[in-house]
């Protein structure tokens, strides 16, 4: 199949939306730590996480290297690969390190009066250097 330069490609327009899709998804990874502490996660997202991002690496890498015959298109594996891995990120990035500890901790009893004293001492303290109010 012969295409001259400025006749209409569906692979060209397959491949046009598969970048935009590409690029969007590396935005949407690098803007992920500021808006992903708004999204709730289950417990333990980041297995889930991490099976996402090794599943997009292990359809990716066999479909960019080699024309592989049990997979569709590259378009489509790559579009796939996107995908799982802006949601095995969200899911890595959004579980905070305590929370993969599987340990509940609450403050302890006297943290609300001793963070009501702090705050209150901060506030009454005199300043070190002088104000240069006399």
């Amino acid at each position: 199949m012969d295409i001259w330069p400025g006749e209409y490609s569906p692979i060209e327009e397959v491949f046009a939306f598969t970048l935009a899709v590409g690029l969007l998804v590396v935005a949407a990874v690098a803007l992920s730590p500021a808006y992903v502490t708004r999204v709730k996660l289950p417990r333990h997202s980041t297995a889930i996480g991490t099976a996402f991002v090794a599943a997009a690496l292990l359809l990716a890498g066999p479909a960019a290297l080699w024309q592989v015959t049990l997979l569709p298109s590259r378009n489509e594996v790559f579009l796939v690969s996107f995908v799982l891995l802006l949601l095995g990120t969200l899911l890595i990035v959004g579980t905070g390190p305590e929370d993969d500890h599987g340990e509940d901790e609450e403050e302890p009893p006297w943290w609300p009066s001793f963070e009501l004293d702090f705050w209150s001492y901060t506030r009454s303290r005199r300043p070190l250097a002088p104000s240069g109010k006399r």
